[in-house]
């Protein structure tokens, strides 16, 4: 197990996040994260899923224990935290927060805060609380109506017996959110607090009436602890990235981007993270998505940016998802693979065609502005990733049809690009500008047979000389760029793609560096490792992958459990233990 104490960092003689660490647990039903006391984002808390939208309802749950000295004990499917001699324990188990209570004599508080995800509702908030005797047991029943909409919801809470009424509504300033320009202000309701005698086990479940409420306690049922952990830093934030992406799985075909407020199904996302699941061998899982995926291709060949947002799409998913066929072909079930490899050529071959009809100018492949996962910037034109994703996709078409007018296209695609994005030792980003940007990482990833070894390892090597971050880090724009922050501006994207540096692109750009020459660059990819490793299992939510990171320093930012940070890093630890 890994403990936490409290993480502080100064930066020009100021405090900087101060008590920006927690834990987070989740499932496909619900997701729970708290800080060490007072909640460091609106986002902590206890959240439901109600077709598809995350509501909250309890917002915090604390001690009245005065001591010093906080510890949070990471435990992959349970988190403990630990004041003094108290030991508060959390897990989930199916609809249900479970929390025990161990070596405490004291009052449990409760504080809560009943609205969907992103709203901010200020008054008409009704709450009203009391016992009910169910099946011989009495539980607390926490009724809530919004006067406005007449929208009610229940928490019940099993195995409390004492309790009193707090009845206070208090002003909240969340230090997370204030930093990245987000709603930090909300006002909570501190309801009750619950007394403890040594020990306490308390089961809290949710549902839009009592009854669903109580029928949610009735169907828990204790899955248990993992019982054997890791010794090595890497080996435990390896099973905490595993664990993190089976907590984002909203089903057996959807995958979220992450959470708390990336809830949605991303397909950039999802296809990127999905090669951790072929590598551990989720098979079915794998297929249900591709084939998700390949169902939704569109008229211009594209896919939707956002499941069941058919409206908008994005230049490089369509190319994702057949990278992710080709990482998948001959894992499928051998009996089907005749019929599998017919739909994915029908499939492969109306894409192509597509893209060539809607998307192909001056022999490239063409996008729009904020069309690439770098999409608060504009990037239009055409862009280095993307030639790369065609050339994959002629590529992939071989194995289908072996005629000679795809390696035809394959050779005279890979020489047009070569002549116009290669010089010098450098491949450019975008025809349209000379920024420096990290995306000839992810063109190596994809298709490393457009340039030699030699030439790709000077891409590589000036790539660094330009990205490089000393902590671990790449930047998305070159440090001498006048559009280059150190430091995340949050909601103001300001450094989103100018200089943020993010962990799934990091993780990648090892892993492209393992492929093209593991020993020439081995400072590099053991210093991404281990920045990886450090932020999984002791950065902002502990043993989840960040978003992102300051340039300057290793300090993750935007949100703290991202599915493609935790799917590279274990495809970056698999092929180094390979």
């Amino acid at each position: 197990m890994i403990k936490h104490s409290i993480l502080r960092k100064e930066v020009n003689g100021e405090e900087k996040n101060k008590e920006i660490t927690g834990f987070l647990l989740s499932n496909q039903n619900i997701f729970f994260s708290l800080s060490f006391g007072e909640n460091f984002t609106n986002y902590n808390g206890l959240f439901s899923f109600y077709d598809n939208m995350p509501y909250k309802t309890i917002e915090n749950i604390y001690l009245d224990e005065k001591e010093n000295g906080k510890i949070i004990v990471n435990k992959i499917n349970s988190a403990e935290r630990i004041k003094g001699k108290a030991k508060e324990i959390f897990s989930l188990e199916n609809n249900c927060l479970n929390y025990e209570v161990n070596d405490y004599n004291g009052w449990i508080n409760i504080e809560l805060d009943f609205r969907s995800i992103f709203s901010k509702p200020r008054f008409g908030r009704i709450y009203s609380i009391y016992k009910d005797k169910i099946k011989n047991k009495k539980h607390i029943i926490i009724e809530y109506t919004n006067e406005e909409n007449k929208e009610k919801h229940f928490i019940v809470l099993c195995g409390a017996e004492k309790y009193k009424l707090t009845n206070n509504w208090v002003r909240k300033e969340y230090i997370y959110d204030k930093k990245r320009s987000s709603n930090f202000e909300f006002y909570v309701y501190q309801a009750l607090k619950i007394k403890c005698e040594e020990k306490i086990k308390i089961i809290i479940s949710t549902g839009r009436t009592k009854e669903e409420a109580i029928l949610n306690i009735n169907e828990n049922n204790s899955q248990g602890f993992l019982k054997k952990i890791p010794e090595k830093d890497v080996d435990f934030a390896y099973i905490c990235a595993l664990n993190s992406l089976s907590g984002l799985m909203k089903d057996e075909r959807n995958i979220r981007a992450g959470l708390p407020w990336f809830f949605q199904i991303w397909s950039r996302d999802e296809l990127i993270s999905l090669n951790a699941f072929i590598q551990e061998g989720k098979y079915d899982i794998t297929k249900k998505i591709l084939w998700k995926y390949l169902e939704k291709i569109n008229e211009k060949g594209r896919i939707p940016n956002i499941l069941d947002n058919d409206e908008s799409t994005n230049a490089d998913s369509t190319g994702w998802l057949f990278m992710r066929i080709k990482d998948f072909i001959g894992k499928f079930n051998k009996k089907t693979d005749r019929k599998d490899g017919d739909y994915i050529s029908e499939k492969l071959r109306e894409t192509i065609e597509k893209n060539e009809k809607n998307y192909m100018e001056n022999s490239l492949i063409h996008n729009y502005a904020q069309e690439t996962w770098m999409d608060s910037i504009s990037r239009e034109g055409f862009c280095i990733e993307n030639q790369a994703f065609y050339l994959n996709m002629l590529k992939l078409m071989q194995k289908f049809d072996n005629s000679q007018k795809w390696r035809k296209k394959e050779k005279d695609f890979r020489k047009t690009v070569k002549e116009r994005f290669f010089e010098n030792g450098i491949l450019k980003d975008n025809l349209k500008d000379n920024e420096i940007r990290p995306n000839a990482f992810i063109a190596y990833y994809i298709y490393p047979e457009l340039l030699t070894k030699k030439e790709w390892e000077s891409v590589f090597d000036n790539l660094l000389e330009s990205l490089w971050l000393d902590w671990g880090g790449i930047s998305t724009v070159d440090k001498k760029s006048k559009d280059f922050h150190e430091y995340y501006t949050g909601e103001n994207d300001f450094s989103y793609h100018q200089g943020d540096s993010w962990f799934w692109l990091n993780n990648l750009a090892a892993v492209s560096m393992i492929k093209l020459n593991k020993k020439k660059y081995k400072k590099y990819i053991e210093k991404i490792k281990e920045a990886s490793t450090k932020e999984i299992l002791f950065g902002g939510l502990i043993g989840h992958a960040s978003e992102l990171s300051d340039a300057k320093e290793l300090n993750p930012g935007g949100t703290f459990c991202q599915a493609w940070s935790s799917a590279i890093f274990i495809e970056l630890c698999r092929i180094i233990c390979s």
